[in-house]
């Protein structure tokens, strides 16, 4: 059975689109209670018009679909400046840039590295360590991967 948040992604993906950003995270947990976030993002930056609109939209969709028997909070956000990177589109707009990245199954002794993302192709993510070190890691082995805020 796919997962909640997977299911929501594909129905709430059309709308974001229609108003020109990109869906970027979808994460439905509970808190003290049920939390359904939802991150977008388009050139130049999201504003509050932005997630106002989007959410008002996606509430109606929501209600309408009936996704789950809870009651639950809709937040509607950009993604911010240390945003997470999942999908292989997502490495390949960020390259040249520092990431944190940890993965399910050590590499070379590691699982948390903080490097230089310097490839994505064909699912797999290439990474460069201060010491000049690659390593290429297979995205399905990446549990997260966040960009680092550099000042």
């Amino acid at each position: 059975m796919k997962k909640i948040d997977e299911i929501i992604e594909k129905v709430i993906e059309p709308v974001i689109r229609r108003n020109e950003m990109e869906l970027v995270d979808v994460q439905y947990h509970k808190l003290n209670k049920w939390l359904l976030q939802v991150f977008v993002d388009k050139e130049g930056g999201v504003g509050l018009n932005d997630c106002q609109k989007v959410s008002a939209e996606l509430r109606e969709l929501l209600e309408e679909m009936d996704f789950t028997p809870h009651d639950y909070f809709l937040e509607v956000s950009s993604p911010g400046l240390d945003r997470v990177l999942k999908k292989e589109k997502d490495f390949k707009k960020f390259l040249m840039r520092k990431v944190k990245l940890t993965t399910y199954k050590p590499i070379n002794n590691q699982r948390h590295f903080e490097v230089k993302l310097i490839g994505c192709e064909k699912g797999i993510v290439e990474i460069e360590k201060e010491q000049g070190e690659c390593i290429k890691i297979p995205l399905e082995e990446i549990s997260g991967a966040r960009l680092v805020l550099e000042i």
